[in-house]
């Protein structure tokens, strides 16, 4: 089985960070360590460190100030803790980082991952033991047999209006809906969208390849300033 590449050391400290701040780990003045204390603690270099609290710093989540430090944003904070709950479970890779950065603040996302060989004995266990979570990943070819279970709940019971909008033979080409035995529209197909773009690495000083949707939109800015 082929495994998935390691993510890139900057974003698993962001994610690391993250986790940290959002379980209120940096007490009661929010001050985060210092990038010297994050590179010896986790054994990185300057720049992957920077780049995280960098991002996170863009992404509202921390304030930095020149000489002081770097600090948890209490408005950030205060957004999160007003946010529904929701659990997911998902497979190991950047399916944590693409939900957390959807969901903003709208909603506290706790995650429950493991590698895909492992996914389809976890949920089983969740629902066996009444844990089930309220959003699951899992590979499509398992929805079937969740659903003839009584695994899945039908997203007309969770959404009415987007199951009543898209309750037709007519969905648009990229939603697939499963329907099982009448139990109606139970699972929905999310589709990798991945975007390709060619480049000369050298006439951007050698910059590293976009890990984001904000670095590739950042690369894809800088590429047409010097483009017709």
């Amino acid at each position: 089985m082929e495994l998935a590449p390691p993510l890139p050391a900057y974003y698993r400290l962001k994610r690391r960070l993250l986790a940290d701040i959002e379980a209120g780990h940096y007490g009661t003045d929010g001050r985060l360590p210092t990038e010297h204390e994050l590179c010896a603690a986790y054994g990185l270099s300057r720049t992957p460190v920077a780049r995280a609290l960098s991002e996170l710093a863009a992404e509202g989540v921390v304030v930095r100030h020149r000489r002081r430090g770097t600090f948890v944003d209490p408005g950030w904070m205060a957004r999160l803790h007003a946010a529904p709950k929701v659990s997911v479970m998902a497979t190991h890779g950047s399916w944590e980082g693409q939900l957390r950065e959807a969901a903003g603040n709208d909603l506290r996302l706790e995650f429950t991952t493991a590698p895909l060989w492992e996914t389809r004995a976890m949920f089983r266990r969740a629902i066996a033991e009444g844990r089930g979570p309220d959003f699951a990943i899992v590979d499509s070819v398992w929805v079937a047999e969740f659903a003839e279970s009584h695994m899945l709940t039908p997203i007309a019971e969770l959404d009415a209006d987007w199951a009543a909008e898209h309750d037709a033979d007519f969905l648009p080409p990229f939603v697939d809906a499963y329907r099982f035995e009448g139990q109606g529209l139970v699972a929905v197909h999310a589709p990798a969208d991945v975007a390709g773009l060619w480049y000369d690495r050298a006439a951007l000083g050698g910059a590293e390849p976009p890990q984001t949707w904000r670095d590739l939109r950042a690369l894809a800015r800088a590429l047409a300033a010097d483009a017709p």
